[in-house]
């Protein structure tokens, strides 16, 4: 469940908790409401149509982990503070934007009666299932039965970024309700409002699920598995949904970007070293359309190799012999003059003549200097 998506600089994703291994294992249950019975109750009660599950309306948070501890001494006619410890104060509060239906407040009131009255356990594929009414958490009233903390813990990660969206923190946190009480105030106005809720932090979540996980891209993008995750995402409703190539193409030409690039914050883009431009060019190469930026003009790169060809011939001039350099095209019998050809390194195979790129047989590096001054070179019999 993620985050309003207005927002750029922050994430916050929330479901309960569910793990069978490890140090923080919980027996693979718990008795938190799936966030997807919102929508069921809503349709069945209010017959309105809701979606949360893939997204959760969350408009803030603030988050408190730990504080320094002072003492005060006085000094002269004034005093100073010097820290005697770490106070680990372990609160999180977020902030929903609620409907009409109230449907975020009704949610948390059901988590609370979890913790205390009796409830049937849900299961992390119950969690993943589209709920019915077979799915819906059972809570008896009538029976009180304190669960376990573990088994009531919600799973909330935060993911902090700067305005180039690359990562500055995360915390992956286990959290359990704090002080939440069950309030309704007589209002005029009926509509949605901002639903604050507080937890309290008991500890942190070592084993995350690795189809839901983050993985850092080079210097600490997190765009990338963003976007595989949304294609994970689709593939668990729908089962025959697979990436076709152009966007299987995208997401390799996305993943290598991130790793080879540097990031330009001043203008706000990514530069790539030209000896890294290779293995973007061949990823370009596949994909169905790239435009130039400062003219909006369609680029064709191409996988197909242009040849750089050397031809001798005799000089009108005795004792000299004309060499011409010419690039022979591989798609046409068109051949080019080696000054319209343009390349972007010494180094590198690549070329551009017009609106095409496409990879050479050769580095210009590797062509003696004395003779890609023109296309046409007089040379004598000495040199």
């Amino acid at each position: 469940t993620m985050a309003l998506d207005t927002n750029m600089y922050w994430e916050v994703i929330i479901e309960p908790f569910c793990c069978d291994s490890g140090p923080c294992s919980n027996g693979g249950f718990s008795y938190l409401p799936s966030i997807k019975e919102i929508n069921y109750i809503n349709k069945e009660l209010h017959k309105v149509s809701t979606n949360y599950g893939n997204w959760a309306p969350i408009s803030g948070f603030e988050l408190q982990k730990s504080k320094l501890q002072t003492k005060s001494l006085q000094l002269f006619e004034g005093e100073i503070a010097y820290p005697t410890g770490m106070e680990f104060t372990n609160e999180l509060r977020l902030t929903f934007v609620d409907d009409a239906w109230k449907s975020w407040k009704r949610y948390f009131e059901r988590c609370a009666q979890a913790s205390v009255f009796n409830t049937s356990a849900n299961s992390k594929s119950d969690y993943e299932s589209n709920v019915n009414l077979s799915y819906l958490t059972r809570i008896d009233k009538t029976n009180v039965c304190i669960a376990s903390y573990k088994n009531v813990t919600f799973n909330i990660r935060i993911y902090i970024l700067n305005p180039q969206l690359n990562l500055i923190n995360k915390y992956n946190l286990l959290c359990v309700l704090k002080y939440y009480s069950e309030e309704y105030v007589g209002e005029v106005d009926s509509g949605g409002t901002d639903l604050n809720v507080s937890f309290s932090i008991v500890g942190e979540n070592p084993e995350e699920d690795k189809s839901k996980k983050f993985e850092l891209a080079g210097d600490g993008e997190i765009i990338f598995e963003l976007e595989k995750q949304a294609a994970l995402e689709a593939q668990k409703k729908d089962k025959s949904f697979e990436l076709n190539s152009s966007q299987k193409v995208e997401l390799l030409i996305f993943k290598e970007l991130l790793q080879v690039s540097r990031q330009d914050k001043k203008a706000g883009w990514y530069d790539v070293q030209i000896s890294k431009f290779g293995p973007i060019f061949s990823l370009l190469s596949k994909a169905d359309e790239v435009l130039d930026e400062k003219t909006k003009e369609r680029l064709r790169f191409t996988d197909e190799e242009w040849k750089l060809i050397l031809y001798v011939n005799p000089s009108n001039t005795a004792g000299t012999l004309l060499l011409s350099l010419e690039w022979q095209r591989p798609d046409k019998d068109d051949v080019y003059p080696f000054e319209e050809v343009r390349y972007f390194s010494r180094h590198l195979k690549w070329g551009r003549y017009k609106n095409i790129i496409f990879p050479t047989n050769v580095a210009i590096q590797n062509v003696p200097q004395n003779i890609i001054k023109s296309s046409f070179t007089d040379l004598k019999d000495a040199e």
